[in-house]
């Protein structure tokens, strides 16, 4: 299934921001403390990082923050989280993961926390205007707004 961009103005849909998402690199304690304590992104030398395609958006979003990266920086490259995640377990490199994920993760730390998340996230809950027009359909969405607010 598409996933299909939207505008929070669009008339068909009522839209609400959650809030936003911090991403962290995320990896074994060993890796992480491989790379010192550089005082800057640009220190980082050598950084593997478990990569989501081989588009250059992300590259070209941490170049913008400071980070000298380019493609062999991303030696393994899989759009399936959760298999980055259990390759970043096993010390083959970092990956992004949402703040409460890689918090959560015991086996893992954040890598470079003195630099803040690498990116941030808009979390928004979309739905029909329909929703107006059907009580189940309403209800539905507060919970998940409620809750998905809370997290």
């Amino acid at each position: 299934m598409a996933i299909r961009s939207f505008r929070p103005d669009d008339p068909d849909l009522i839209v609400r921001k959650l809030g936003d998402e911090p991403i962290w690199l995320y990896g074994t304690p060993s890796l992480v403390e491989s790379y010192g304590s550089p005082s800057n992104p640009s220190d980082v030398s050598e950084i593997h990082i478990l990569g989501f395609d081989r588009s250059n958006r992300l590259i070209d979003r941490l170049t913008q923050q400071g980070w000298n990266v380019s493609e062999r920086h991303f030696p393994i490259v899989t759009s399936f989280q959760g298999l980055q995640w259990q390759l970043a377990k096993k010390g083959l490199g970092l990956c992004l993961l949402p703040e409460e994920i890689g918090d959560a993760e015991t086996s893992l730390v954040r890598a470079f926390e003195p630099f803040g998340p690498l990116l941030t996230l808009p979390l928004w809950i979309v739905t029909h205007r329909e929703l107006h027009t059907n009580l189940r359909i309403r209800k539905v969405f507060d919970l998940l707004v409620s809750n998905l607010s809370q997290s």
